[in-house]
């Protein structure tokens, strides 16, 4: 059985965790912050730790944008919870478009706006 022993409160800890989180699946730079903190690392190595993961190319935001993206619309997703869920992530914008997309990627990251209609139109309906 193995022991789940808590690694080492450096950058080079800190850059293990995250370089075996990232092969399971990307994750954004803020997920990666938020986890290893979580882990008890401190915020100076969490930094160099993600710095130099994106110096070697193994963490990019702009690719987890596009592979989360792919993969919830792939799955059904509509665009307004896309957005939020890439918002929540501190995604980037996606700036390929999905091939196989079913809906347009940009309505991805335009703000949510949750007012319905203008004020023209609700005085036109008042009348």
């Amino acid at each position: 059985m193995r022991k789940n022993n808590p690694p080492e409160s450096t950058e080079s800890g800190a850059f293990d965790v995250a370089a075996r989180l990232l092969a399971r699946r990307e994750h954004s730079a803020a997920e990666l912050r938020f986890k290893l903190a979580r882990r008890g690392f401190e915020t100076g190595h969490v930094e160099a730790a993600l710095s130099r993961l994106q110096e070697h190319g193994w963490q990019d935001d702009g690719r987890y944008a596009e592979a989360k993206t792919a993969s919830r619309v792939s799955s059904g997703m509509g665009p307004l919870k896309l957005r939020a869920e890439l918002q929540a992530a501190e995604a980037p914008r996606v700036r390929r478009p999905c091939p196989f997309a079913p809906v347009d990627l940009g309505l991805a990251h335009r703000p949510l706006g949750l007012g319905f209609g203008h004020a023209g139109r609700r005085a036109r309906v008042a009348e």
